[in-house]
């Protein structure tokens, strides 16, 4: 990882005439001086899955949230941000209230959230897009974000399943499975889950026998379910559902149909499922799950959740969780110092420049003459995210411009030295979609607890 700060300063005149902007080739939307950035913290939310079938997640990740918050606020020497935390119930009912709640009352110019692509699509849709705010999922994955018509207020720091689904399918054939069935949750996450390791599954000739759904809620009993899914005798049932639903199925498959072999998901990468059913029953299995880069990023994040709170469980995005609310911050303090109101949309626009940007977002801010360095390249925690204030705090030169980048146009504000986030989860370069690239995990089942076994690069 670089730690090197480009010791190189742009004036504001030196600034603009590197841009192009006195031979007329660049219009800029905005341009503002130096301001100091102390005007005090900023609330935003934050949805978790406290209740409801992702229970076991919700509380781990509000500790990631309150970590990066404690590290933001440290590094900056004063309180950058706030977070008010809200209880989605793995409900996208629930979710929206909350959100409206936060944005309506506490005025919150971004919310971090939601855990469930059930979730944070509806919230996109219903709270965050209309009313201007942007948003963050550190965990929602359905492949229908990347193109969702979100006027580019929705980000997110995790993959989409359009990794995840194509090396689970692989990872399918390869543990010597022929045949398979899905039993998905019926949301934007489930469906896109099973679709994509079917279609990849069957590419590599392996047969799916069927995909069935289950609602979002918590049902009783899925013995209807689970025939759909059994008939045929499938090698492998694949499970892109949640942990409230999977532990009541499952023990239903092994207790009245003698059915026992899953290949699980991130959505059911649990501490819990295996004290359910029986850690017999699910040693050795295996599932996937968005994963991280192993960096001295992630390690500092490791060593700081575990000194905080006693231990880091072994649950997918808590470290997603952790730079979405990294990010978030340092946007506010960038938006501050730039003498700008932290709105929602200036949020949004700041957020590529302390976040990385990728190779073709830094071919169009060049075709538009518009500098993509010097940069400051930083990690997680505390000392490293000092540097990342120490290049706010001097920084003097700011400026917005349009770019088009495929079929998405969007504003990018930026102030030099531009930040470039290394974090816990890897490098959050967001693209054109507001989507990250990282590493899938292929995890397994061992003595009672699911251990990552390898990576698989993107």
């Amino acid at each position: 990882m670089s730690k090197e700060i480009f010791a190189k300063r742009f004036t504001r005149r030196e600034f603009l005439k590197k841009m192009g902007l006195a031979a007329g080739t660049v219009a800029l939307s905005s341009v503002v001086g130096f301001r100091s950035f102390g005007q005090g913290p900023v609330t935003i939310g934050a949805l978790h899955p406290m209740t409801g079938s992702l229970a076991e997640f919700g509380g781990p990740e509000v500790n990631a949230d309150r970590l990066a918050m404690e590290h933001l606020n440290e590094a900056a020497g004063r309180s950058v941000i706030i977070i008010d935390f809200g209880d989605t119930q793995t409900s996208d009912a629930a979710a929206i209230a909350e959100a409206n709640r936060m944005v309506d009352v506490l005025g919150v110019p971004a919310i971090i959230g939601g855990a469930s692509s059930g979730v944070t699509i509806p919230v996109a849709q219903s709270v965050c897009i209309p009313k201007k705010v942007l948003q963050i999922s550190y965990a929602s994955t359905s492949p229908q974000i990347t193109t969702l018509e979100d006027n580019d207020f929705l980000f997110r720091t995790c993959p989409s399943d359009a990794l995840q689904g194509v090396v689970a399918g692989k990872l399918a054939w390869e543990l010597g499975f022929r045949t398979a069935s899905t039993m998905y949750v019926n949301n934007p996450y489930g469906q896109g889950l099973s679709n994509v390791f079917c279609q990849t599954f069957e590419s590599v000739g392996g047969k799916c026998l069927a995909q069935v759904p289950h609602p979002m809620e918590v049902l009783p009993s899925y013995v209807a379910e689970l025939q759909q899914a059994l008939e045929g005798n499938p090698d492998v049932i694949f499970l892109p559902t949640y942990v409230g639903q999977a532990v009541i199925f499952m023990r239903e498959a092994i207790e009245q149909f003698g059915y026992n072999s899953w290949l699980f998901t991130d959505g059911t990468r649990s501490e819990e499922i295996p004290k359910a059913v029986g850690p017999e029953n699910v040693e050795g299995m295996y599932g996937t799950a968005a994963g991280a880069a192993e960096t001295p990023s992630l390690e500092i994040f490791r060593q700081a959740y575990t000194e905080k709170y006693g231990r880091t469980p072994p649950l997918p995005y808590l470290d997603t969780s952790y730079d979405a609310v990294i990010l978030a911050g340092l946007a506010v303090a960038v938006a501050q110092k730039a003498g700008k109101e932290v709105t929602g949309e200036a949020l949004r626009s700041f957020l590529r420049s302390v976040s990385g940007f990728t190779d073709k977002i830094k071919q169009a801010l060049a075709d538009a003459g518009h500098p993509v360095e010097p940069v400051v390249t930083f990690g997680a925690g505390v000392d490293e995210l000092k540097k990342a204030f120490d290049a706010i705090s001097q920084a003097d030169s700011f400026a917005c411009v349009k770019v088009k980048v495929g079929d998405r146009e969007f504003e990018i504000c930026q102030m030099l030295p531009l930040l470039n986030y290394e974090g816990a989860a890897g490098a959050q370069d967001f693209d054109e979609y507001g989507d990250v690239v990282t590493p899938i995990d292929i995890w397994q089942y061992q003595n009672g607890a699911p251990v990552t076994i390898r990576k698989e690069s993107p």
